[in-house]
């Protein structure tokens, strides 16, 4: 039972992890960025984020409110990826190799599957369950759409994916070693 349960952590574990590695990496975070004048507010959106410092002033009271929702969930977010590391770890015990190989698979599967929904349906009932008091939509001339476009976040989410790929291979090879 152990072995399962770590074999269905672990594509959760490579994926938290790498969003949590490309969200520390803000010269990483600036390449996503088609708009020059967002570099420095994101900068300072980053740091927001990481550290509860000010947000960027330029941001709307509506468009302010739904950053610090987004602060307060990867706050939990970050709770989640403890959660994930300390069970898979616990899981890994049991048979380690095993959880690794068939969580990547897993992993691999999971980002097939996620690759066949359209975007705007996957953004938009991403934000409808996590941010279900609807403050999330903005017109097209906000600054945070304006700064954020859709590719914005298409691009992060492909980071992502890649991410958890090379961290599920990391792991692989670090299986075959040991």
């Amino acid at each position: 039972m152990r072995i399962a349960i770590g074999i269905v952590l672990f594509p959760f574990l490579c994926l938290f992890i790498s969003m949590f590695v490309l969200l520390s990496d803000p010269a990483f975070t600036y390449l996503l960025l088609d708009n020059p004048d967002a570099v420095q507010p994101t900068k300072q959106l980053l740091q927001y984020f990481k550290y509860h410092s000010e947000m960027p002033s330029l941001f709307a009271a509506d468009e302010k409110a739904h950053l610090a929702d987004v602060r307060n969930l990867l706050t939990y977010a970050y709770y989640v990826l403890e959660f994930l590391a300390i069970t898979v770890t616990f899981c890994m015990l049991a048979n380690w190799r095993k959880v690794i190989k068939w969580g990547s698979a897993l992993l691999v599967l999971i980002l097939l599957f996620a690759f066949l929904i359209p975007f705007d349906t996957f953004f938009t009932y991403f934000h409808k369950i996590l941010f279900p008091q609807g403050n999330w939509m903005f017109s097209a001339d906000s600054t945070l759409i304006t700064f954020y476009p859709t590719v914005f976040f298409i691009r992060f989410g492909i980071a992502i994916a890649i991410n958890a790929l090379i961290a599920a291979f990391a792991f692989i090879i670090v299986s075959r070693r040991g």
